[in-house]
This record gives C-alpha cells, structure tokens and sequence, in this order.
C-alpha cells in the first residue's frame, strides 16, 4: 500500500494519484516532494501606458474672468472674433472659459438661425398681407 505525498491518504498499489486531493502517489527522485502543478490563473491584462493628452488648464475660472469675459462681449465686432479666439482655445487657457465660448457662439448660432426663420416668416406674411388687399385711386 502507497501513502500519498500531499495528504497521507492510503492508496491501492496500482493508483498513480490520489483521488482525495489529486496528489500524485510517487515522490520525484529528487527528493523535493511532488510535482504539483501550479493552480490555472487567469492572465491580468494591462493595457500598454498612453500617455493623457493635454487637455488644457484643469483650473477653474475665475469670477474676474466671467467679469472680463462679459465684458469684452459689449465691444460690437470684437466679441465675435474674441469669441472665436477663445472657443478654439490653446492649451494655456482654462477650460471652463473655451467651454463658455464654445457655448455662447451655439446660442449665437441659434439665435441667428431663429432670426432667419422669423424674418423669412414675417417677410411673407407682409407680402401676402398687401398681395390681397386692393387699392383704390
């Protein structure tokens, strides 16, 4: 009778493991104890390092610069091209004020959008308006 090397189980002559523990019956000639097989472990995937783009000034804006910022809006003709300057930004501007930018040239966009459709509208209406009434001389 065998004994096994890992639990000490008692095993029939011609058993090469263990079934308790899966041990293996024979101890190696080297005198190390058993081959064990190391337990599966599931390979850790670690994506390759990206560096993070620099996404400009993380800082918050500051109320001065709201002030500034509104402020030069009251300047016709410069606060468009301020505006733009801004919205397109550069990496050592804050972030907040590109993204004030950003939103205030899509209010104008809508805005001038609205406008169209509003003036387009009363334009016909006018027109309709004098088309049907007749004048008497």
């Amino acid at each position: 009778m065998k004994k096994c090397v890992q639990c000490g189980q008692t095993l029939s002559d011609d058993n090469r493991f263990c079934h308790k523990c899966g041990g293996s019956a024979f101890e190696e000639a080297t005198g190390a104890g058993s081959y064990q097989q190391p337990a599966y472990q599931q390979p850790v995937y670690r994506p390759p390092y990206q560096e993070q783009p620099n996404a400009g000034n993380r800082e918050p804006a500051t109320i001065g610069d709201y002030i500034v910022f509104f402020l030069l809006q009251l300047i016709p003709i410069f606060n468009i091209v301020y505006t733009i300057i801004v919205a397109v930004g550069s990496p050592s501007r804050k972030i907040s004020m590109t993204n004030l930018a950003r939103a205030v040239l899509i209010l104008w966009a809508i805005g001038l959008a609205l406008g169209i459709v509003l003036s387009v509208i009363g334009a016909f209406s006018m027109f309709s308006l004098i088309g049907n009434h007749k004048y008497y001389y």
